[in-house]
Parts: structure tokens; C-alpha cells; sequence
């Protein structure tokens, strides 16, 4: 029975875990905005960099294709599907080769053609020029477009309407077939679909994608034949979400039934089996209830990989099962590991402390994620469960313990090693060929090569631009920024016929700068000019005499017609398309510059670092977004580092000795340092991965070597906790061993490190660990204090 006495802690414990859940449940937003782990940047053009990564163009945009049938029935579903997805609203574009446009944006393209059109000029309006263009009229009429050129045909005889349309829609044209895009060799129809919602809210890229294939399933219900092919950033991004989850979920189910099962055989009770799980979920409540109220959200990566971090937080009921005595209840038992149970957890939450102050608010959540996760472990460890356990029984000693305890004693031979590895490990990292750090974020993605052959395929059908390459020209206000965009596409035009690009997009391709477009209606005649031009062309041709006034009509209105500005766009899918490539950010006007096909980028950086113009940068968004993930790295290893100054001066506090901290610090240092050349050597490049899983290292570390150094002249307590020490080493690298044969890059990154680091932290935490009634380090006195 539970006494009075010992009824408050679970009393406090359990409205704690009621609130922690409702909070969670009621309060908590969790996000999946990736942003919150990209480094704000230092300038402005790293800043500009996190926004395009975050809601840029190319990083909304989605690759749709469709193959497996008949061209007709292929063109059937495009334009079926095409229309659904337009009738939506998550998409802001939508094209399969028809770029049907709604009545008010074509209206505003119409009204405005003769100041948008790019072929505009004096003589587009010459009796010669009017001639061929109605020439060219009439035979369109015979085209199966002919409908809509007999409806434009009053208006529009020259056709600026059709080169306004071209000008929207993007660079090259795909093959034009039955109305819609197809590839080169009419297999597969294509579609482009940009999303209204940011690159980086997977959530909504989620539901983006998920409406695509519902739409597809509804313009397709009778062509099973049929199959759909997405691709693109979001589309990734997603996929790989879900990849790494599912993976996760899969090893993590895996994981547990191994460490369920092997607990099960040390302890063989079902009740300590579910008891060693409740410190560590009481800490996880807490984690994300507490980092949820602070920072008004939790990010979903703060909540898979904090969960990772307070790992460690599991060794603590096997601490309390393991080291209780034949004759002691879990309450004494708790109380007399204490100090050394207290000891480790605040040395391993001090050492996410420096996180706290990161500039990167991801960082930032998984610094409080781990404290407050571990310390709640630990206090429930020490004032809850042992009063939960209060009715189980002390454990017999098992046939193996013995052999474990002679085997830490023959590893104390190896006092030396530790001191060892750190110098052979520094030294091969002195003299390393090559950076031990991943710098391709690419080499980290779970996507498979052959998807990404997909997408340079696609991309290369459509036309589509370079996700990954950029013009910046910045302006003092958004007509500056236009005019300074239409200076520059002399030379990119240059860069084309050299073969240096492919193609560009310019903003202003879209909006002139109010000069152009002064321009060209200083071009446009007056009206006796053209009625005298346009009587001249129609000779001989099968026109009514009237038929083209609302051709003048609206020639004579373009000349005072007000210039048009970034706001004339606005709640358009026009203007949406612009305003990706044209706005305001950190006070001043940007213009995007998209470049396609590049394949000279010293030539791009030596062109615009040449300019003498701090307007105009080139960016290389994969190289540059390398630099800043670099960076973080750095700030990152800046911040632990710290961590790990503060961990060894509450060592030395706590332990009231030099030396006592010594004994701790060095194995688990020499774990560190030896798990990180184990994976160089087999060829692994360190990421912000690796060091997230070497911080959980130091917090098994740290365990082991504090629990090892306890000081005890009880032999029979040493070999309890040199079986509590293996029995949690064990269960680690059981989880983690799962997690290492994954053949996602980033699982396989943290279940390869702490496999590693937990292995070495036994050997070395072993080597260095206390005799029964014996001094300091080998060979002295000891007189340092108990932890």
C-alpha cells in the first residue's frame, strides 16, 4: 500500500501529467515550417536566400506528368486535370500548354497589351506590318484556334495579345499537342502547378499533393491505364518526410519489442518492464508541453529529435532496479543513488544549455526540449516511480552478473586506453586528407537517383528554370529594381548565344519598368496615322471596311492609358507569378532573376562581381544554402563546446575533485572523439546529424562513468552497477543497431554514431571505473568527495 507520506509525489506527478496532456492537446501548435532550422543569415543576401528557400517560385513549383494511354486520351485528362486543380484553391498557376487565364486577368492583359507586349514598336504599325499581320490573321482563322482568333480578330489584328500570353507563360514551349504539352516523344503529357503555400509548410505542400492525386483520380476514372508522375522540391521534401517517418516508426516498433523482450529477461516482471518507460514519457509530456507554451509552437523535427536526445533518460530506472538490494525497498534504493543519478542529469542538461542561446529558434527548442525532458526523467526517477514500485520485488542476482563484473574488472587494466584513443584520434584527425564534414546537403536526401533523374528530365522537357541559380538586383523602390532587371538582359542575352545559359526570367518579361512602357506608347500612332495605314493594308483583303474600329478604339486609348504598376496585379494569379519574382524585403525592392541551363558559373560570378554594381548579385542557391547550413554546423560546435566547458566545471563542483572529474570527462571524451574517427574511416562525413547524436553520447557517457565512479567499498554494489551499466548499454545499442541499418542517410547517421559511441563508452568508462575501497587513479590515493 501507498502511505500518506508518499501519496503527494504521485499525486503532483499524476495532475502534472493530466495538465502536460491537455496543454498539448489544447495549446500546443506543432509546425512542420522547416525555416525555424534555417539560419536567418548575416546579409542581405543570405536573408533573401532563407526567404526563396522558404516560399520562392521555384520551390512551390510542382512537375506533373501523365503517360500510359493513347495522346488523345492523355490530352483528355490534362485539360481535365488542369481545370480541377485552376478551380482549387491551393494553386496560384496552373499550365498544361492551354494557360487558360480567368476573365479578369485576361481582360487586364487585353486592356494592357500595348503597354506589356515585348515586341512593341513603330513599325508593328506601318502599312507593310498591318499587312502581314492580317495576312497571318486569315490563315489563322483556318487553324483549329480559329474560333479565338475570329473573337480577338477586331481588336487585336497584330496579334500583341498572343505575345503577351507567351511572354506569361514561360520560356520554350514544350511539344503543343492535341491543345496541351507533351514530351518530345509524345509519351507523356505535362502540367506545371505552383502552390499558394510556402516550400516549407509540408503540411500544406501535404494537402497540395493529395488534391493533385484526388483531382487525377476524378479526370481519370476510367483510364487505369493511365499514370501520374510528380516531382519537384515540395514534392520531395514531403516523400521524404513521410519516408523518414515511416522508417522510424517501423525500426522504432522493431527497437522497442527487442529492448521490451531483453528488459523482460533481466528483471522478468512486467511491471518493471512498464515502470522503466514512465520517466521517460513523463519527460517527453513535459518537453513538448513546455516548449510548446514558450515558443507558442514545436517544431516536428524538435519532437523526433529531442525524443532522441533525452535517450538517456531510460537508463534511469534501470539504475534504480538494478542497483536495489535483496533487503531494500526502491525508495531507499533511490535515495542512496541520488547524488550520482542527480549528478548526470544536470551535467547532461547543463550541456544543452548553450543551445538555448543559438540564434536558430530550432536549436533553440531542442535545448529546452532536452532539459526540461531530463530533468523531469530524473525527478520522477527518484520521488515516483520508486513509490510505484513499491510493491515489487527486489531482483535475485542472475548466473551472468559475475562474469560482467570480472570482465569490468579486467578492463581496468586498460587504465590507459582512454588517454590513448584521445591522442591517436586527435593525431589522425591532424593530419586528415580531407574536411570530415558533409558540405552537399544533397548527399543527405532520402530521395532516390532515380527520382531525381525524373526531375532533370521533366525540367528539361518544360523549360523549366534552374531551381538552384539566381540574379539578384536589388532597387530603391520597385521600378528602380525593374529598370535595373531590363539593363542587364543585353548581356544574359549574350550568356544565351555564348551557351553560358539557356534562358532567363526577368520580372520585368511580365511588367515593364513604367520607362519601357512610356516607350512603347510613344510608339503607338495616332489616330489618322493608322486609319491611313490600316485603309492601305486592307486593300484586297476580305475585311469590311468598319471591322477593325475597336483596333483603333483601343490603339488611340493605350496612348494616355495610366502605366501600369506591381499593384495593378494584385488578388491575380498574375500577380502572384510576379510577386515572386518582384518584391520588398528588408526595406529595399528585389527582381528575381531565375536563369536556366547554366553551365558556366564562374563565368556568372565573374560577370557580376565585374559590374562595379552592389545592385546585381549572382547566387548559386545550392552552394550558397551549403555555406549557411556550414555555418550553422560551426555556431552549432561553437554552442556545444561551450556545453561541454560548463559540464566539466559542474564535474569538478560537484565531485569536489580535479582528478574525480578526470575519471569521468576522459572516457567519455575518448568515446567521442574515437566514434567520430571510427566513422571517418569507414568513410562517413560528419553532419549536423552526427553531432546531435554525439550530444546523446555524452549524456550515456557521462551516465556510465558517474554510476562506474561511485564511491563504494561494497564489492556486491560494484557488480550492480556494472550490470545496471551494461543492462542500459544493451538496451542502446539495441535501438540504435536497429536504427543503423536504415538506408536513410540521417537515420543511418545517428544509429551508426551512437552504436559506435555507446560501445566505447562501456569499453572506456570500464577501463577507468573504481575498485571497491580503492584510491584515485591507478596507483594514488583517492580523496576526492562523493558525487
Amino acid at each position: 500500500m501507498i502511505g500518506v507520506r508518499n501519496r503527494l509525489p504521485i499525486v503532483l506527478w499524476a495532475a502534472l501529467v493530466v495538465l502536460a496532456t491537455w496543454l498539448i492537446y489544447s495549446q500546443v501548435r506543432v509546425v512542420t515550417d522547416l525555416a525555424l532550422f534555417l539560419p536567418r543569415g548575416a546579409t542581405p543576401v543570405e536573408r533573401l536566400l532563407v526567404k526563396q528557400l522558404r516560399e520562392g517560385p521555384a520551390s512551390r513549383l510542382i512537375l506533373i506528368a501523365l503517360q500510359g494511354a493513347p495522346s488523345e486520351t492523355l490530352a483528355r485528362v490534362s485539360a481535365d486535370l488542369a481545370q480541377r486543380l485552376q478551380a482549387g484553391n491551393l494553386f496560384g498557376y496552373v499550365n498544361n500548354g492551354d494557360a487558360s487565364w480567368s476573365l479578369r486577368e485576361q481582360e487586364l492583359l487585353l486592356n494592357n497589351r500595348y503597354l506589356l507586349s515585348p515586341g512593341l514598336t513603330r513599325e508593328r504599325f506601318t502599312t507593310q506590318a498591318l499587312r502581314s499581320a492580317l495576312e497571318a490573321r486569315l490563315r489563322d482563322l483556318a487553324s483549329p484556334s480559329g474560333a479565338l482568333e475570329k473573337r480577338l480578330l477586331p481588336r487585336d489584328p497584330t496579334g500583341e495579345l498572343k505575345q503577351v500570353l507567351q511572354a506569361w507563360a514561360g520560356g520554350p514551349s514544350p511539344l503543343r499537342k492535341h491543345g496541351v504539352w507533351f514530351s518530345a516523344d509524345g509519351g507523356r503529357v505535362m502540367l506545371v502547378a505552383e502552390t499558394r503555400a510556402p516550400a516549407f509548410d509540408l503540411d500544406a505542400q501535404a494537402q497540395a499533393l493529395a488534391y493533385i492525386r484526388q483531382a487525377f483520380s476524378a479526370a481519370a476514372p476510367d483510364s487505369e491505364s493511365v499514370s501520374l508522375m510528380l516531382s519537384g522540391p515540395a514534392v520531395f521534401a514531403v516523400e521524404a518526410r513521410d519516408t523518414i517517418r515511416g522508417e522510424a516508426w517501423r525500426l522504432s516498433l522493431l527497437a522497442t519489442g527487442l529492448v521490451a523482450l531483453f528488459l523482460f529477461l533481466v528483471y522478468r516482471s512486467f511491471k518493471a518492464l512498464l515502470f522503466c518507460g514512465i520517466p521517460l514519457l513523463s519527460g517527453i509530456l513535459a518537453a513538448v508541453a513546455g516548449v510548446g507554451l514558450f515558443f507558442g509552437s514545436i517544431h516536428g523535427i524538435t519532437v523526433a529529435f529531442g525524443i532522441t536526445l533525452i535517450g538517456v533518460a531510460v537508463d534511469y530506472p534501470i539504475h534504480l532496479f538494478s542497483h536495489r538490494k535483496p533487503s531494500e525497498t526502491p525508495v531507499r534504493t533511490a535515495a542512496r543513488i541520488w547524488p550520482t543519478l542527480r549528478l548526470g542529469a544536470l551535467t547532461t542538461a547543463l550541456g544543452y544549455t548553450a543551445m538555448l542561446f543559438s540564434g536558430f529558434q530550432g536549436l533553440s527548442q531542442l535545448g529546452l526540449f532536452a532539459i526540461v525532458g531530463l530533468i523531469t526523467a530524473a525527478v520522477v526517477t527518484r520521488w515516483v516511480l520508486p513509490v510505484l514500485a513499491s510493491e515489487t520485488k527486489p531482483q535475485a542476482a542472475l548466473p551472468w552478473e559475475r562474469q560482467v563484473s570480472l570482465t569490468v574488472t579486467r578492463l581496468r587494466r586498460l587504465y590507459w586506453l582512454p588517454v590513448a584513443l584521445i591522442a591517436a584520434g586527435l593525431l589522425y584527425l591532424v593530419f586528415l586528407d580531407r574536411s570530415p564534414w558533409e558540405t552537399d546537403l544533397a548527399n543527405l536526401s532520402p530521395v532516390p537517383a532515380d527520382r531525381k533523374a525524373l526531375d532533370r528530365e521533366l525540367r528539361a522537357e518544360l523549360g523549366v528554370p534552374d531551381v538552384t541559380r539566381l540574379l539578384v538586383v536589388y532597387g530603391d523602390n520597385a521600378e528602380d529594381a525593374l529598370q535595373r532587371s531590363e539593363g542587364i538582359t543585353g548581356p544574359l542575352k549574350n550568356f544565351i548565344r555564348r551557351g553560358i545559359i539557356a534562358g532567363f526570367y526577368a520580372p520585368s518579361r511580365y511588367l515593364p519598368s513604367k520607362t519601357t512602357q512610356r516607350q512603347r506608347q510613344a510608339a503607338l500612332p495616332t489616330e489618322s496615322a493608322l486609319r491611313r495605314a490600316l485603309r492601305q493594308a486592307m486593300q484586297g483583303l476580305p475585311f469590311r471596311q468598319d471591322a477593325f474600329e475597336p483596333f483603333v478604339t483601343d490603339v488611340i486609348a493605350a496612348r494616355s492609358r495610366p502605366l501600369l504598376a506591381p499593384d495593378d496585379f494584385k488578388n491575380t494569379g498574375l500577380g502572384l507569378r510576379l510577386g515572386s519574382l518582384l518584391f520588398r524585403h528588408d526595406g529595399r525592392w528585389v527582381a528575381l532573376i531565375p536563369l536556366r541551363g547554366v553551365t558556366d558559373d564562374a563565368a556568372l560570378t565573374e560577370w557580376a562581381s565585374g559590374l562595379n554594381n552592389p545592385g546585381v548579385r549572382y547566387l548559386n542557391v545550392k552552394a550558397a544554402t551549403n555555406r549557411l547550413v556550414n555555418r550553422y554546423r560551426d555556431e552549432a560546435l561553437t554552442l556545444f563546446a561551450w556545453g561541454a566547458g560548463a559540464i566539466a566545471l559542474l564535474l569538478i563542483l560537484g565531485l569536489r575533485s580535479v582528478t574525480a572529474a578526470l575519471r569521468v570527462l576522459l572516457p567519455v571524451g575518448a568515446a567521442v572523439i574515437g566514434g567520430i574517427v571510427l566513422l571517418l574511416v569507414l568513410d562517413q562525413r560528419l553532419s549536423l546529424f552526427h553531432l546531435a547524436a554525439l550530444l546523446l553520447v555524452v549524456g550515456i557517457g557521462l551516465d556510465y562513468a558517474l554510476f562506474f565512479n561511485r564511491v563504494s567499498r561494497d564489492g556486491a554494489e560494484q557488480a550492480q552497477t556494472a550490470k545496471a551499466v551494461v543492462v542500459c548499454g544493451v538496451t542502446t545499442a539495441l535501438v540504435f543497431g536497429i536504427l543503423a541499418t536504415s538506408q536513410i542517410p540521417v537515420l543511418n547517421a545517428i544509429g551508426t554514431t551512437l552504436i559506435a559511441g555507446v560501445l566505447l563508452c562501456l569499453v572506456l568508462t570500464a577501463a577507468l571505473s573504481r575498485d571497491p575501497g580503492s584510491d584515485g587513479l591507478p596507483g594514488r590515493g583517492y580523496t576526492g568527495g562523493r558525487p
